[in-house]
């Protein structure tokens, strides 16, 4: 690697669809990539996504788990690595997970269900993750600025009306809500709750997140799109808190702590032009999200100082931008690596601020 670990280091790669080239600045990068491809070579050896009918029904519900747990951990690493997905959006082949407790009860040995199969947070969190890819796939497109407004909107509302179908979706004993949150965490499954709920919130967010625009049309639309961005990052920030507050519920993983940097972006934006009842609520939270970026460095402490870089940068960033009335916001490719490539370094941003228009 030699002696400088900011260098560029250009690995080739074999991955599901074939060998691929892929710039790294450190040493964990290339070891993420490829220990992920690895995954996916086993995953593909021990012909995991197979439908089974002869092992014990435990085993089974084994390799899906495993297998859904790779179909989410694509998405995240082509977000964050800014690399292409490698297993399709829609496997239907697969069945989705089943619920916790009946799968917590199974013995090693059952063949059969003895109660009805239902669906559990596992499931819920495969058809969110599904999601998740044409929102990636919105945001890139609108960063490169080579999406016609029509589209764009046409794009958004479908994506918007795919995440309500899916909130809708949700069963009644599993949907946001703070009785929920309790009788999940006497279940023992308030980790998986949290972590359900913060991935919806994260989600819809990065739709609306373009919106956020300093300088656009405040049409109807847009300030519908502008409020429910910043309802997310309040949800998401409120269940953060509330995880933080209660033993057994924390969200602890790496990536929480790339969705609290880019909540904090929401709620900066809310504390610049936001109405003046907003404005206290907002600081409030700023602070509590950066209570929990450094509660997070005991766990992973040079990531956390690479988040908390991004932050202050952003802020940074904002403050003289805002005070000659440019936008601050304003969706270009730095943006994009900002709000989804967690992995990767951000450099300082230089922009014509004049660009910009929804």
């Amino acid at each position: 690697m030699g002696g400088d670990e900011h260098s560029i280091t250009t690995r080739r790669i074999t991955g599901k669809r074939g060998v691929f080239e892929v710039a790294f600045t450190k040493p964990f990068e290339i070891v993420i990539l490829t220990v992920w491809c690895l995954a996916l070579g086993m995953a593909e050896i021990m012909d995991l996504s197979a439908p089974d009918t002869e092992s014990p029904i435990a085993e089974r519900e084994m390799k899906r788990r495993v297998w859904w747990t790779l179909f989410a951990a694509d998405r995240w690493f082509s977000s964050g690595l800014r690399l292409s997905r490698q297993l399709e959006d829609f496997q239907k082949s697969i069945e989705l997970p089943m619920d916790e407790d009946i799968f917590h009860a199974l013995d090693p040995t059952d063949m059969a269900l003895s109660v009805p199969w239902k669906p559990g947070l596992w499931a819920h969190m495969v058809g969110l993750h599904q999601l998740f890819g044409p929102v990636l796939d919105l945001n890139r497109r609108c960063a490169q600025g080579n999406m016609p407004s029509h589209k764009r909107e046409a794009t958004v509302m479908d994506i918007a009306g795919r995440l309500a179908a899916w909130e809708d979706m949700v069963p009644l004993g599993d949907k946001m809500t703070d009785e929920n949150f309790h009788l999940h965490r006497q279940r023992g499954t308030g980790g998986p709750f949290v972590s359900l709920h913060l991935a919806y919130n994260y989600y819809s967010l990065l739709l609306y997140f373009l919106y956020l625009a300093h300088r656009q049309p405040q049409a109807q639309t847009v300030q519908t799109y502008v409020q429910r961005c910043k309802q997310c990052a309040r949800a998401y920030i409120y269940l953060v808190k509330m995880s933080r507050d209660h033993a057994g519920c924390e969200a602890l993983f790496p990536t929480v702590s790339h969705m609290t940097v880019v909540s904090s972006s929401v709620l900066l934006h809310t504390l610049l032009f936001g109405d003046e009842w907003e404005v206290a609520s907002a600081r409030g939270a700023l602070n509590s999200n950066f209570e929990v970026l450094v509660d997070f460095e005991r766990y992973w402490p040079e990531l956390i100082a690479q988040m908390i870089h991004r932050l202050t940068s952003f802020q940074e960033m904002c403050l003289p931008a805002s005070a000659r009335n440019h936008p601050t916001h304003g969706f270009d490719n730095w943006m994009l690596r900002f709000v989804v490539e967690f992995a990767l370094p951000l450099e300082e941003r230089i922009t014509d601020f004049s660009v910009f228009r929804l």
